[in-house]
C-alpha cells in the first residue's frame, strides 16, 4: 500500500455487482457547485428588477474532482480491472479512466466514498480496498474525465479532473 495518508476518494461501479473501483489520490481540490436552473422573463419596458423568474428544474449538484495521476507502484483499480490487469503506470491509469471508469453506458451506477468528512463510510485502511462499505456512498454520474496526457515539466505527475453530477441516471 502507498504511504500517502492524505485525502482519498474511491469510485465504485455498480456497488452490488462487478465492483469496478478506482482510488483517486492525491486530490488537489474538489469544487462543489449547486444550481437551481431558471429562466428570466423580462416584460417589455420593465426594469431588470421586475424580471419574472421561472424554475425549469430542481436543484442540481455538480463536482469537479481535481487530482494527480502518478505511478507509486500501487494498483489504482485494486484488483477490480475486468481483465485482471494491474492499473499502475500513467498510461494504464489513463486507459482505465477513459475505458472503464467513464463507462459508455448511460445507465451505469457509481458510488463515491471518501476518507474525510462527506460520504465517509469506507475502510481506507484495508490494503486491497475490497471491504464492504460501512455506509452507502454518494450516488453519482460521471459526466466528464479530463486528463493531461503530457506535461514536460512534470512527466511523472499528470493532472486529471473527473466531473460528476450527484444523482441516479435513468434511461
Amino acid at each position: 500500500m502507498s504511504d500517502f495518508d492524505g485525502d482519498k476518494l474511491l469510485i465504485v461501479l455498480n456497488p452490488d455487482s462487478d465492483d469496478v473501483r478506482y482510488a483517486v489520490y492525491p486530490i488537489s481540490q474538489i469544487r462543489d457547485a449547486q444550481t437551481k436552473p431558471s429562466i428570466s422573463i423580462s416584460p417589455p419596458g420593465a426594469s431588470y428588477k421586475e424580471n419574472l423568474l421561472m424554475g425549469v428544474s430542481g436543484q442540481e449538484t455538480e463536482m469537479d474532482i481535481e487530482f494527480y495521476l502518478h505511478d507509486d507502484g500501487e494498483d489504482k483499480s485494486h484488483g477490480t480491472h475486468p481483465t485482471d490487469q494491474n492499473v499502475v503506470s500513467l498510461s494504464d491509469q489513463i486507459e482505465y479512466l477513459k475505458d472503464e471508469i467513464h463507462e459508455s453506458d448511460f445507465d451505469t451506477s457509481w458510488e463515491l466514498y471518501t476518507n474525510f468528512g462527506l460520504w465517509e463510510g469506507y475502510d481506507f485502511n484495508n490494503e486491497d480496498y475490497d471491504s464492504e462499505p460501512r455506509d452507502e456512498g454518494l450516488e453519482v454520474f460521471i459526466e466528464d474525465v479530463n486528463l493531461t496526457i503530457l506535461n514536460e515539466n512534470s512527466p511523472k505527475w499528470l493532472q486529471g479532473t473527473i466531473r460528476i453530477k450527484v444523482g441516479e441516471s435513468i434511461v
